[in-house]
């Protein structure tokens, strides 16, 4: 069992500005009761540590499938292409395949791939084969061909990430491909990025279907019914290309029939869930009492964390469009909130204040950082109001952007209440997911950004998520609009695979608050229930997302 303990320091005027952002609850009522959860000590089973009970008739153990399963998913996919970057990734993952999955201790395993190597030192040029055989659901081959079409497809979509050292990809022979590159690839996560993130099509079928609601791939499953906005109906393949001895574990069919409903509201999903219609849900602080001992559903589900890398960010618009620009509006901003209300506010039993930009479960974690002091671990309304005289700031209203989510929703309304306390005006716009990425790359529409992003080995793949150019939503930018060459050189370096130190990520996490780039609010430790018929548990490396036809069920 994991134990979790989280220590309190809920403070005075905190408690009150906090119950004002949760929509005035009592003050004294609301700070008792935080006080009360966030000195407590909570006992959960890690998800990776569940196992098979091997007394039991399991897909684990023997050849049948669970024959049906629901799933309830938080968000509603525009497009079900691979290549699309509004595509649901738990449906995509169990649909297409990629030539390589990344394995949890950082290796990597062939699946349309069946072997690879560089031609020389240099490692400019991969040659790798493909499995003969791989056919999709419409009984197209894959070939070297597809495989080229499939990566050019992926880079004109503009959602290719880290290809920087990517230059173009040729067929060699029928089931043979050479990859060529500018350099020998350079970052920390470029292998995983392009080989095992491209999903491979047959250019054939892409181009006979509309993939946005129609979509074939060469994975375990196939689409048998969708309805947009509402659900997805998954078929195991009973003519799937993969020999059984070959079978990784990611391409396993356990369960015939996975049907996906797309339920946006919390509750909603909870209703789903409390009804036996769907197999799991994520819960937040104020549901898990009702399956704890006690509760109105004990002893009905099973309930397991994890932790989660993820955490939270409020970046500033630092062109010269807004305000933030000014360190001075930074740091009065910074120092009239409190990261402890973030977690607080959204579950102080699940969720837990950052010290620094960076959630402790990241691989290279350090330390140290537990002690630094900064913005991120004071409070501090009087340094507040001295930053704000310096800036100049006349009364002007701060715009909040954020995506339409419960989590970044309740951070928005505690920033805005904090900051009203401070003096400083604000507004929040909320905007759908879709919308979320041309907003923020608009320099002239926003003052604040609510960001997330994670990366469960180095903390240098979620400072290039958050601070690099690469990944900015503007041609030449970062998130923030921030322009420092020095800075990127940094980032550059420690995500190179030859020059990555512990050292240089801690001058980037020190220029990070010596500069004000970004206010951590708070990570989680993702707390769910489940069906007991879920017997062990298969994720994306790196990620939450369950492979469900690749997880382990109880038939008996």
């Amino acid at each position: 069992m994991r134990t979790i303990t989280r220590r309190s320091f809920l403070k005075g005027s905190a408690a009150s500005i906090l119950a004002v952002a949760l929509g005035g609850i009592g003050v004294n009522a609301y700070a008792e009761e935080a006080e009360e959860a966030a000195a407590g000590t909570y006992e959960w089973e890690l998800l990776s540590s569940v196992t098979v009970d091997e007394s039991r008739t399991s897909t684990a153990n023997s050849d049948e499938k669970l024959d049906y399963i629901t799933i309830g998913l938080g968000t509603v996919p525009s497009s079900m292409d691979p290549y699309s970057f509004n595509k649901s990734s738990e449906i995509t993952v169990e649909v297409f395949e990629t030539l390589v999955v990344a394995t949890d201790d950082g290796d990597f395993v062939g699946i349309i791939a069946k072997d690879w190597a560089y031609t020389d030192d240099t490692e400019t040029e991969l040659v790798m084969n493909i499995y003969e055989g791989v056919t999709d659901s419409d009984g197209n081959e894959i070939t070297a061909e597809d495989v080229v079409f499939s990566f050019q497809t992926y880079i004109d979509s503009g959602n290719a990430r880290d290809f920087d050292d990517y230059d173009y990809s040729e067929a060699t022979d029928t089931y043979q491909v050479t990859f060529h590159f500018k350099q020998k690839l350079s970052s920390l996560d470029g292998f995983d990025n392009i080989f095992a993130s491209t999903y491979i099509v047959s250019q054939a079928t892409y181009e006979s279907h509309n993939f946005n609601v129609d979509p074939v791939g060469s994975g375990p499953y196939k689409i048998t019914n969708y309805e947009e906005g509402a659900s997805c109906i998954l078929e195991a393949r009973d003519d799937y290309w993969q020999s059984e001895e070959n079978l990784y574990q990611s391409q396993k069919s356990n369960v015939q029939t996975i049907e996906y409903q797309f339920i946006l509201d919390d509750s909603m999903r909870l209703i789903a869930l409390e009804s036996g219609t769907i197999a799991y849900c994520a819960i937040d602080d104020t549901s898990l009492s009702l399956f704890e001992e006690g509760g109105d559903y004990a002893g009905q589900f099973n309930i397991y964390c994890y932790e989660d890398a993820q955490a939270q960010t409020i970046l500033p618009n630092m062109s010269s469009n807004s305000l933030m620009s000014d360190i001075n509006m930074r740091l009065a901003v910074y120092y009239a909130l409190d990261s402890e209300a973030f977690a607080d506010a959204l579950g102080s039993r699940v969720y837990y204040p950052c010290t620094v930009d960076c959630a402790p479960v990241v691989g290279d974690y350090q330390s140290d950082w537990d002690t630094w002091e900064t913005y991120n671990t004071v409070y501090d309304l009087e340094l507040s109001a001295q930053y704000l005289a310096e800036s100049g700031y006349n009364g002007e209203t701060l715009k909040i952007i954020t995506e339409d989510n419960s989590e970044k929703n309740t951070i928005a309304e505690v920033v805005q209440a904090y900051l009203e306390i401070a003096g400083i005006k604000s507004e929040i716009v909320t905007l759908d997911h879709a919308l979320i990425e041309n907003t923020a790359g608009d320099a002239t529409q926003w003052d604040i950004l609510i960001y997330s992003s994670a990366d469960k080995d180095y903390a240098i793949s979620r400072f290039m998520k958050t601070y690099a150019i690469a990944h900015g939503y503007a041609d030449g930018y970062n998130l923030s609009f921030y322009e420092n060459d020095e800075f990127q050189e940094m980032l550059s370096t420690v995500f190179n695979v030859d020059t990555y130190s512990e050292e240089g990520t801690n001058e980037i996490m020190q220029y990070i608050y010596d500069n004000a780039l970004g206010y951590a609010g708070c990570y989680a430790i993702k707390v769910g229930v489940y069906s007991p018929v879920m017997a062990q548990f298969y994720t994306v490396s790196g990620t939450s997302n369950f492979v469900i036809g690749a997880c382990e069920y109880y038939l008996d």
